[in-house]
């Protein structure tokens, strides 16, 4: 069961590449349609359009909650806490990245992207109680 828990943390970094992907396309793009000038990445302190700041804003929030994340699933096996309900957190946390994502990066719903971001912190929360009080 362990195995399984440490796989959700490549899973997500493989999420966390994907997205740093499309935030270099989406910059490439910008400079080749002249939206930016390439000097902005120099010192980010330029005027730069709303899609790329939201984009920037949303990539550097990957080194924030989510390593939590991944420092938990690395506690759940490292004190043999693996159970099918802390994978199912597990997966529940990633579920509620990527609504974060969708959320962020399309419509922007402020009232959505705190929900999905509150659920993901959460899920943390509830699997360190069950890491530290409990034997599920």
């Amino acid at each position: 069961m362990g195995k399984l828990q440490l796989a959700l943390i490549p899973i997500y970094i493989i999420y966390i590449f994907i997205l740093g992907f499309y935030q270099y396309r989406k910059r490439v793009s910008a400079v080749r349609s002249k939206k930016i000038n390439i000097d902005y990445f120099k010192t980010y302190q330029f005027e730069a359009p709303e899609e790329l700041k939201v984009l920037q804003n949303h990539f550097s929030s990957q080194f924030e909650v989510p390593i939590l994340f991944m420092v938990t699933c690395l506690a759940v096996v490292v004190l043999d806490k693996s159970s099918i309900f802390n994978l199912a957190l597990g997966f529940l946390f990633i579920l509620s990245r990527l609504a974060h994502s969708y959320i962020h990066l399309g419509s922007n719903n402020l009232k959505k992207r705190a929900l999905s971001f509150v659920l993901g912190f959460f899920v943390i929360l509830i699997i360190w109680i069950n890491i530290l009080f409990f034997e599920v």
